[in-house]
């Protein structure tokens, strides 16, 4: 053998053991890494482990995001489920529980979307005269020309609506006590609507009211009310016998104006029922408003007001 061919030999032979100590150490070729480089954001680069590159996962935070794998395009394709999306949870959308048939509408004051009676014929500004309710007035749940006395019958909770079609703060509860009790006094309080036109939660409640004399008795609250229907209620002792400010069911203000409560569907011609009424003990107000009370109509009905701040 000359000295060319057992030269060639020996190259191949070490390139031969140089491959093998390769592949038995495990390495071959470039050390490569992997690395994020996005200005911004999180990185889907995990480490790197021996020969092992390792990813995170992309995941949906809540139920509102979906991810799926869209393998025939090679993509991870992430969408919004809008049918997730709660509208109070939109940053400048405030309606915690909307009733059936409102709409949103803007209120500049508080700078959010507010929930307003709908119907078809809109809801807030100046279509409806309740959004224009002047500070240090009073406003009960229907306006009139004349008044007379009501009778409040003595532990009873009585609960009258009030419609506040967008976000108005009030600072006072109150009635006008026409004719004083003995020792009589009252409570008086908010109740919010259960989306069946039936009072829910106590909102706020009076202190207890003395109604030994005549004149306006004054609750201080500080209540901002969004959007909806509320109920306005009252309750006196079992010793009283008070009367308040009120209005008469067939006096001249449209009864229709104030009759949310409607009337039966297979009595046509029976009068539109006005409020409810419900015999309760006297005492703090409960919260939530006790079931049972009954629709009324043909009975004259008592003034409760609010003061807008």
């Amino acid at each position: 053998m000359d000295l060319k061919q057992f030269t060639e030999d020996v190259r191949r032979k070490l390139n031969s053991i140089e491959r093998r100590l390769n592949r038995l150490s495990g390495g071959a070729g470039e050390a490569n890494t992997a690395s994020n480089i996005g200005a911004g954001g999180i990185g889907l680069y995990q480490q790197k482990v021996a020969v092992d590159l390792q990813f995170r996962n992309i995941n949906a935070g809540s139920n509102k995001i979906t991810v799926a794998l869209d393998a025939p395009n090679n993509e991870v394709d992430i969408d919004v489920d809008f049918s997730k999306v709660m509208l109070d949870e939109i940053g400048d959308v405030n309606v915690p529980a909307p009733n059936d048939t409102e709409v949103l509408t803007w209120d500049d004051g508080a700078a959010e979307w507010v929930a307003a009676p709908g119907g078809g014929g809109g809801g807030g500004g100046a279509e409806n005269p309740r959004a224009h309710r002047k500070v240090g007035q009073v406003y009960t749940t229907w306006d009139y020309f004349t008044y007379i006395n009501f009778y409040l019958s003595s532990e009873n909770l009585y609960a009258y609506p009030f419609i506040v079609p967008v976000s108005q703060d009030f600072d006072r509860i109150m009635v006008y006590v026409v004719t004083a009790a003995v020792n009589g006094v009252m409570r008086l309080g908010i109740y919010d609507d259960d989306g069946d036109l039936y009072p829910n939660n106590l909102i706020v409640s009076s202190a207890e009211l003395d109604c030994s004399t005549i004149g306006y008795k004054s609750g201080v609250i500080a209540e901002t009310l969004t959007a909806g229907l509320y109920w306005l209620v009252v309750n006196t002792d079992g010793d009283s016998n008070i009367r308040i400010v009120g209005m008469d069911y067939n006096g001249t203000t449209p009864i229709g104006y104030f009759a949310i409560l409607g009337r039966p569907d297979n009595s046509f011609f029976t009068p539109a029922y006005t409020h409810w009424r419900l015999a309760e003990a006297y005492g703090a107000l409960p919260d939530p408003f006790s079931g049972g009370a009954s629709m009324v109509n043909n009975e004259d009905l008592g003034s409760i007001f609010l003061r807008k701040a």
